[in-house]
Formats: structure tokens, C-alpha cells, sequence
């Protein structure tokens, strides 16, 4: 059984296809729960991942979920997003909605997305954050 993802880097390095993407994004996820401080945060997003637009279909839609999940992670912790994030080619040309939303939960996610996933045109209400830092001074 393959370990899960520690990084957006690893993410992107071991999808294959959108699907791969998507349950690889998830149990990223999952391990956010086991981290404690800033500088593990930092450690999971400062690593540019490659370009998948490249690697598959709809790859494109999967570089501008990184992005938006470093800078969204950063933000949410108070440190500096890192700048590949930044990149312009991270942000869709065309709105990007969860699959299957109804018109209701189309207006709910133009409402409820966060900004670092807005700004990358994708609305989503589920942008899930899973993570817990101590207090500073804590060890």
C-alpha cells in the first residue's frame, strides 16, 4: 500500500489522471490532521509542483487546486503563500465548479468559496482544511 502524499509536490508527482488527483488531494488532506506547527505547514506547499495540464486531461483544472490550497493554507496559518503559487497560468480561464452542483449549490459556492480559490476562478464551498496548530510555546 502506497503512503499518502506529505506534499503538494508528491501529489502532482505521483497523479496520473484527475481521479488519481482527486483522491491524492484527499488523503494530502487527511494528513494535514497530523500537523502541530507552522514550518510543517510550510514544508507541505513550498515545493512547486510540475505543471499537470501537461500530464492529463484536465490537469489544468489540477494546477489551479494547488495553488489555491497553498495560498489558501498559508493564508489560514499566517505565513507568506510561496511564489509559484503566484504563477499566472495557475488560474482557469473559465469558471470551475464542484461536479455535479445544482444551481443552488452553484450560487452557495460563488458565495462561500474561499479568496485564494476565487481568484483561480473555482468555486467550491468544500475547500476542507483539516489542520490544528499548537499554541506558540507549546512544544
Amino acid at each position: 500500500m502506497q503512503a499518502r502524499p506529505s506534499s503538494l509536490k508528491e501529489i502532482a508527482e505521483w497523479s496520473e489522471s484527475i481521479s488519481d488527483f482527486g483522491r491524492y488531494l484527499r488523503d494530502w488532506l487527511h494528513e494535514l490532521r497530523k500537523i502541530s506547527s507552522r514550518e510543517q505547514v510550510a514544508a507541505t506547499i513550498v515545493s512547486e509542483p510540475e505543471r499537470l495540464r501537461e500530464k492529463f486531461t484536465q490537469g489544468c483544472i489540477a494546477d489551479a487546486w494547488l495553488a489555491a490550497y497553498a495560498e489558501h493554507l498559508a493564508s489560514s496559518v499566517g505565513i507568506a503563500p510561496p511564489p509559484w503559487a503566484s504563477a499566472s497560468w495557475r488560474i482557469l480561464n473559465e469558471p470551475s465548479f464542484d461536479e455535479g452542483a445544482t444551481p443552488a449549490l452553484r450560487e452557495h459556492a460563488l458565495s462561500g468559496s474561499p479568496l485564494a480559490f476565487r481568484r483561480r476562478n473555482i468555486f467550491t464551498p468544500s475547500a476542507d482544511l483539516p489542520i490544528s496548530l499548537r499554541a506558540k510555546g507549546e512544544s
